[in-house]
């Protein structure tokens, strides 16, 4: 029996960062692949990542803004948050 490959798949926002991510995952399937895709809620693969069957965790995140404003202090808490969000996921993907 060969030991479980594990896959993790990101890209968001559009679908040109989206449909490439799953062609690669579907070039490296197997019956010993497993896949988790990490994204955006609110973006593009939240609908179509579910449609072609691969589990979907979400973090937190944000573009980074052009100049000094309120916006800076919100990408700097969401990168703090998805950083330690993805490291969970990681973590818990690692173990399935």
């Amino acid at each position: 029996m060969q030991a479980i490959k594990r896959i993790l798949l990101t890209g968001g926002g559009t679908a040109g960062h989206v449909n490439p991510a799953l062609a690669i995952g579907s070039v490296l399937a197997s019956a010993e692949t497993r896949f988790l895709f990490v994204g955006v809620r609110g973006r593009v693969e939240e609908e179509v990542v579910p449609r072609e069957g691969i589990p979907i965790r979400y973090i937190r995140a944000s573009g980074y803004p052009a100049g000094i404003s309120l916006e800076m202090v919100r990408f700097f808490i969401n990168l703090l948050l998805g950083t330690i969000q993805s490291a969970f996921i990681l973590l818990r993907f690692r173990r399935m």
